[in-house]
C-alpha cells in the first residue's frame, strides 16, 4: 500500500474514533438530561469539605449533640457512644470518621441525624446542618475518582438547589457498609448480629 494511502487510512481511523467518543459523551449527557427528576424536601448538611443532601422523609429527627453519651468499649473508633432515646439505647456514629476516616479535631459536637434503621434506630453525627431545601434531583453524573468509596456508595443522585449542585445521599444505606457491619456492635450486645446462613444439607 502506498505511504500516502496508509497515512490517509490512519487519519480516517483517528477521525472515526474521535466521532465515536464524542457521540458517546453526547449520548451520556442526553441520558442524564432525560432522566426523571424527583422533587421533595431535603436536609442539607456539611461533612468535612462536602455539602450533602438527604431526603427529610428518611429521618426520624435531628439532635444537637449535647446529650450525655456512654462510650462502648471494644467497638470501632467511629462509634461515639450510646444515648437514651425514650428508654431505648440509641447508638450514635461519627459519620466523618466512618466514611472519610477523618478524626482530626474530633469533638463531641455537631448534629445527630436520627434514622429508623433496619432493626432499630441509630444516629449519624455530621459537622453541621445547613437547613431544609425544597429541590429536585436526578441520577448523578459519573462520580469523581477521588471520592472516598464509602461516601460514593451512599450517593443516589445530584441536586441543583440554590446552594449549587450537591450530592444526594441515602443515609440509611450506612448500615449496609462493610465497615459498619464490622464495627463490633453485635459483639457488644447493642446491635443485632447478622443472621447465620442456614446449613445446607450434605
Amino acid at each position: 500500500m502506498p505511504a500516502d494511502s496508509s497515512e490517509a487510512a490512519s487519519r480516517l481511523i483517528a477521525i472515526l474514533r474521535d466521532l465515536e467518543q464524542r457521540g458517546g459523551a453526547r449520548a451520556e449527557a442526553l441520558r442524564r438530561a432525560d432522566a426523571p427528576q424527583v422533587t421533595c424536601h431535603g436536609l442539607l448538611f456539611r461533612l468535612a469539605d462536602y455539602r450533602l443532601l438527604t431526603p427529610v422523609d428518611q429521618l426520624q429527627g435531628v439532635w444537637p449533640l449535647s446529650r450525655a453519651l456512654t462510650t462502648v468499649p471494644g467497638t470501632a473508633r467511629w462509634l461515639l457512644g450510646v444515648a437514651s432515646n425514650r428508654g431505648e439505647l440509641l447508638p450514635l456514629f461519627d459519620l466523618r470518621g466512618l466514611l472519610l476516616a477523618d478524626y482530626e479535631g474530633l469533638q463531641r459536637r455537631g448534629m445527630a441525624l436520627i434514622l429508623p434503621g433496619a432493626e432499630r434506630p441509630f444516629g449519624v453525627v455530621v459537622d453541621a446542618v445547613i437547613g431544609l431545601r425544597r429541590t429536585t434531583w436526578q441520577a448523578p453524573p459519573p462520580l469523581p475518582p477521588d471520592l472516598p468509596p464509602d461516601l460514593a456508595a451512599l450517593i443516589t443522585g445530584i441536586s441543583n438547589c440554590d446552594d449549587g449542585a450537591v450530592h444526594v445521599v441515602d443515609l440509611g444505606a450506612v448500615e449496609r457498609l462493610p465497615a459498619f457491619l464490622a464495627g463490633g456492635l453485635g459483639s457488644a450486645g447493642l446491635w443485632p448480629a447478622p443472621a447465620a446462613a442456614p446449613a445446607v444439607p450434605a
